[in-house]
């Protein structure tokens, strides 16, 4: 391990072998910006590293070949990176993040330049608070599986299983992403707004909401359910959508998410509604090719999923420092 303090911190990242750990021990104060162009583990011991001065990439620059992961060993937990002008941690390559507090224009801006030149990012613990602008732009692919995250704007690859985003805009990219895919499966929101596009596909399956969720955006299988007495909405499985029959079977009745039972003709066939769409099944056989819904029948239980509707997601490009 390397121990760093005021202005050596390039130097002591220059100077450590791949894999290895630079660790603060004292306060660090920034005149220009620091790049990570390796693999190397950031501890931020309870200092900070503040910079004032303004940059495109960042005050801390992970390049395409930057592999880099952020902890604090500290008991404290108080280690910062901090700009009032430019970004905290600006990336174009990985970027694990477990715990630390992060202010910047951006505290951390995953770029975009091709569609394989891209930030990657992982949110582990933390909390990002932006001084300007907003805490976290995604051009690139984001996971966020803890910390507290004041504000997020992603145009790309976004992913939510836990921690909390007080507001989560999904826009429109005005670059070209080759896919836009959002994915929330559990997590706290508190402020959800989307740009409807086609170009965004939005699936969620979990997670707590202090707004209201369109169910369109609902993974197959689940349901929102809103508790009154915290405000908040949920994300649950929904079993009321699984039903067993049997190829004799007269059924009248058969709960269906986003379809409607029409009849059915005789014993060997059953008619479903999808939007004004009547799509035919035969008790025996498990098809996929309509829809994407998936239907087993004949002593098995009946699990459509039907295809969401696509949406979508905005910020710009900058051509990566190697």
């Amino acid at each position: 391990m390397t121990y760093v303090e005021n202005d050596n911190l390039q130097l002591a990242i220059d100077s450590v072998n791949a894999g290895e750990t630079v660790a603060l021990n004292g306060n660090v104060t920034l005149f220009s910006r620091v790049t990570i162009s390796k693999e190397l583990t950031l501890d931020l011991n309870g200092y900070s590293i503040s910079a004032d001065f303004s940059d495109d990439y960042g005050a801390v620059y992970v390049g395409t070949k930057g592999v880099l992961t952020i902890i604090d060993s500290s008991e404290s937990k108080t280690g910062t990176i901090y700009s009032s002008v430019c970004n905290a941690i600006g990336n174009y390559g990985v970027v694990d993040i477990y715990d630390g507090s992060f202010i910047g224009n951006y505290a951390l801006y995953n770029f975009f330049y091709n569609d394989t030149v891209y930030g990657k990012s992982s949110i582990f613990g933390g909390t990002f608070k932006a001084s300007d602008n907003l805490a976290i732009a995604n051009c690139g692919e984001l996971s966020v599986q803890g910390g507290e995250i004041e504000s997020i704007d992603t145009t790309n690859t976004f992913t939510m299983t836990n921690g909390s985003v007080a507001s989560l805009n999904i826009g429109v990219a005005d670059y070209n992403p080759p896919v836009q895919n959002t994915n929330i499966s559990g997590g706290e929101i508190t402020d959800l707004t989307v740009v409807e596009n086609s170009a965004n596909k939005i699936t969620v399956s979990g997670g707590s909401f202090k707004c209201a969720v369109n169910d369109a955006y609902l993974v197959d299988g689940f349901k929102i359910i809103y508790n009154a007495a915290t405000g908040s909405y949920g994300v649950i499985e929904d079993n009321s959508f699984k039903v067993t029959v049997t190829s004799s079977e007269k059924v009248d009745n058969l709960p269906v998410k986003n379809g409607q039972l029409i009849f059915i003709p005789d014993a060997k066939q059953i008619a479903f509604d999808f939007k004004g769409d009547r799509v035919f099944y035969d008790h025996s056989d498990e098809l996929n090719d309509i829809y994407s819904e998936i239907v087993s029948l004949k002593g098995k239980d009946v699990e459509l999923e039907t295809k969401i509707e696509e949406k979508n997601a905005d910020t710009p490009i900058k051509a990566p420092v190697i």
